[in-house]
């Protein structure tokens, strides 16, 4: 990723996102979005190939973290904060909508 945290909607079209699973197994994700909320950014990832815990057609929600100049996805562990992030993301397709 990039240094800099206003990433463009350009910019992350068809960007590759590799991920760790809990197993140590790398996963492919293709970064689709990131959303801001509460000063903190997920992203929407797509599973290049399919995998057990996702749906076809489904895509992932996790936590961008920034650590050194580095980001990694990290899975939200809070079920609150899950939640919360999909409630919002709701809201604004409701508002797309009606625009």
């Amino acid at each position: 990723m990039e240094n800099n945290k206003e990433i463009k909607q350009d910019d992350i079209q068809n960007k590759i996102i590799e991920v760790l699973d809990e197993n140590g197994k790398l996963i492919k994700f293709e970064l689709l979005d990131i959303i801001e909320y509460n000063s903190k950014e997920y992203g929407l990832l797509k599973p290049i190939s399919p995998i057990d815990d996702i749906e076809e057609g489904e895509v992932a929600l996790m936590k961008l973290i920034e650590e050194n100049d580095e980001y990694t996805f990290e899975v939200i562990e809070d079920d609150d904060e899950f939640e919360e992030i999909v409630d919002y993301m709701e809201a604004l397709e409701v508002e797309d909508e009606i625009e």
